[in-house]
């Protein structure tokens, strides 16, 4: 039974690393991220650069859910690499590796049993996060005033000059 806690623990915390993530990515692409003409070319833009934690700790999540040796040794690798690209010494690096390492060591010694609902959960939360969080700023970046305007634009009452000579 402590085993089956533990596993269930890990995959807790393992599908909220995926939900974080996707909060961050869904906020910081329209933040940042959005400023294609092209709705393909941001959707690329935003899975590619801004989605990549979430999708990793969500793989991460179900591979270890249904293989938990296979996600120890993944997270084995993925603080090994955290520590190759940071280094030793530096602050950052101790946020990030031993959470990791207690990941790998809780799905090395546990065996959680990958229910119905437990799966569903790892699928489905990471993405309802992203969306939940997005709507807002995509609300705003699909409705701001483009720069590409030829004339003076108003934007509260603030009479704003396009590019040009002064």
């Amino acid at each position: 039974m402590p085993k089956l806690i533990v596993g269930y623990l890990a995959i807790f915390v393992s599908t909220a690393l995926a939900c974080f993530w996707g909060f961050w990515g869904a906020v910081e692409n329209f933040h940042e991220g959005w400023y294609f003409e092209s709705l393909w070319h941001n959707l690329l833009l935003a899975l590619g650069q801004y989605f990549v934690p979430m999708l990793g700790f969500w793989a991460l999540a179900l591979l270890s859910l249904r293989w938990p040796r296979l996600g120890a040794l993944l997270h084995v690798a993925l603080a090994s690499g955290v520590l190759y690209l940071f280094g030793w010494r530096r602050q950052g690096a101790w946020w990030l590796w031993p959470p990791l390492l207690g990941l790998a060591a809780a799905y090395f010694w546990s065996r959680p049993k990958p229910h119905l609902w437990v799966t569903r959960a790892a699928l489905i939360l990471p993405v309802l996060t992203a969306i939940g969080y997005g709507i807002g700023p995509a609300y705003l970046a699909f409705t701001r005033i483009p720069l590409s305007t030829t004339g003076p634009v108003v934007i509260n009452n603030l009479l704003w000059a396009p590019a040009g000579p002064g």
